[in-house]
């Protein structure tokens, strides 16, 4: 393998991307995209994004980028593969990657891969990363809007309502706050 060729596989599996300032930091950029849009299907925004926002507007998909870069190396793989699963069905099925599908056939998919022998332990482990990126009361750095224990009603402190560190995850120590 030439050294271009071993450069562009570790990109694919979202190797190497240490050295990025912005995410993604652990997916390829393509994982990435097909993930934020898997998140955006799981948890939707509402009619209005202000008082119903969803995975898409409190960035789900940063928490899960970053989050996954201090996970053991058995669930770095598990999502791997859970996305490269996604991306080979969607191109097999309806020539186009999951993000490019329209929202009937994203959700098609999604349904039919809930139920598939071979899908259905990927599709959990997405849906459950991307359930507790969006109720973990995260929100990326810049965001300014509702988070998900207000939209429950959580009457307790709110992470979001208090000065928090969220060093943990990479998007947040790169952007210094």
């Amino acid at each position: 393998m030439t050294n271009s060729n071993l450069a562009q596989s570790a990109s694919r599996v979202g190797l190497g991307n240490d050295h990025r300032k912005e995410p993604p930091f652990f997916f390829s950029p393509r994982d990435y995209e097909n993930l934020r849009a898997f998140a955006a299907r799981i948890i939707p925004s509402g009619s209005n994004i202000e008082e119903d926002p969803g995975a898409s507007e409190v960035g789900t998909v940063n928490y899960v980028d970053s989050w996954v870069l201090d996970e053991s190396d058995s669930t770095k793989a598990d999502l791997r593969q859970a996305l490269e699963f996604v991306d080979r069905n969607c191109r097999e099925r309806f020539g186009l990657t999951f993000k490019d599908l329209h929202a009937e056939k994203q959700d098609d998919f999604l349904s039919w891969m809930a139920v598939d022998r071979e899908g259905s332990d990927f599709f959990d482990k997405l849906r459950a990363a991307c359930i507790e990126g969006f109720y973990s009361d995260y929100c990326d750095p810049d965001y300014v809007g509702r988070t998900a224990w207000s939209l429950v009603g959580f009457q307790g402190k709110r992470i979001s309502d208090v000065k928090k560190d969220w060093s943990f995850l990479r998007i947040y120590r790169e952007k210094d706050c």
